[in-house]
C-alpha cells in the first residue's frame, strides 16, 4: 500500500510479519492456512518483535521506522 505525501513523495508501507509457514513446511507439502496478508493489510496491535512495519520514501530512497 502506498500514499503520496503533503510533499508529494511517494511512501509505500511495508508489512513485516512472522509467519510459522515456512520453507520446510512447503517442501514436505504443507499448506499454508493464512494467505489473507498477500491481498489486505494487516494491522497488528502489540507486534512486539515478531511483526513489524517500515516506510519507504521512493523519492529520497529513505527508510523510514516509526513505533
Amino acid at each position: 500500500m502506498g500514499i503520496i505525501n503533503e510533499n508529494g513523495n511517494k511512501i509505500i508501507f511495508i508489512n513485516f510479519l512472522w509467519k510459522k509457514y515456512n520453507i520446510l513446511d512447503a517442501k514436505s507439502g504443507k499448506k499454508e492456512t493464512d494467505n489473507s496478508w498477500k491481498k489486505e493489510w494487516k494491522f497488528i496491535f502489540d507486534i512486539g518483535h515478531e511483526n513489524w512495519y517500515a516506510k519507504y520514501n521512493l523519492n529520497e530512497k529513505e527508510i523510514i521506522i516509526d513505533f
